[in-house]
């Protein structure tokens, strides 16, 4: 699933930079990235059995027809009035052709900042935390992802990345730091792992007036990975 979300913001990079014509870009609204993600996993996925939904209501997950997937979860995940804003959906969900949830993916804008990943970071750690009466997960991983982008002279570019996951990893510890001090039926704590990977690249004409050497701009795909606390990382 993840080659599938980085080859999709790949997908998004390329279109930015064919509809901006422009030597700077910006990434543009979560729109592009969620329908780009999701036309990768469709393309993917495209039998009868499985299916790729945007903007799914998390009350349609709660209703559900499999064991334990009660109308509790709908309570639970929009526990918060100030969650109206996202009208409790979930950006893409993947579910299996006996309305099973497989996966839930939030996308999010350029470079988001704790304070913007907190709903969502909430929202999956509380899906990945719901059990069935064997004790397993019903999802066993989420993702929250989006484009980290920086604008300067790159002469290594795994530089960049280990920044990335060193400042969303803190963020991320930040968070569940948050909700295990809290420790109520609103707020879950989670594992997570954090990958990246370049996604686009783009060389510019202007030069920085410093050093005169070219500017570029350089992409990574990052997804943050949402696991349940008690189910040991793999990747």
């Amino acid at each position: 699933m993840i080659d599938l979300i980085i080859e999709g913001l790949r997908v998004a990079c390329k279109k930015t930079i064919e509809y901006a014509r422009e030597e700077s870009i910006n990434i543009p609204a979560e729109y592009l990235l969620t329908t780009s993600v999701a036309d990768v996993i469709f393309n993917k996925f495209q039998t009868d059995y499985y299916k790729v939904l945007l903007e799914f209501n998390t009350k349609s997950l709660s209703d559900m027809n499999y064991e334990n997937f009660g109308g509790e979860l709908f309570d639970m995940c929009m526990n918060d009035v100030d969650n109206t804003h996202r009208n409790g959906n979930v950006d893409i969900a993947v579910i299996d052709g006996n309305d099973k949830p497989l996966t839930c993916i939030e996308l999010k804008r350029f470079n988001p900042t704790k304070s913007i990943l907190y709903k969502d970071v909430k929202r999956l750690s509380e899906l990945v935390n719901r059990k069935s009466s064997t004790g397993k997960p019903f999802i066993s991983e989420n993702y929250l992802t989006f484009v980290y982008g920086k604008k300067g002279n790159f002469a290594d570019n795994s530089k960049i990345s280990e920044e990335a996951k060193k400042i969303y990893s803190e963020i991320l510890n930040s968070l569940n730091k948050e909700f295990l001090a809290k420790s109520d039926t609103k707020h879950f704590p989670f594992s997570f792992d954090v990958y990246t990977k370049q996604v686009s690249y783009k060389n510019l004409i202007n030069h920085d007036p410093d050093t005169g050497q070219d500017i570029s701009h350089l992409y990574l795909g990052v997804v943050l990975i949402i696991r349940n606390q008690n189910i040991s990382l793999t990747n």
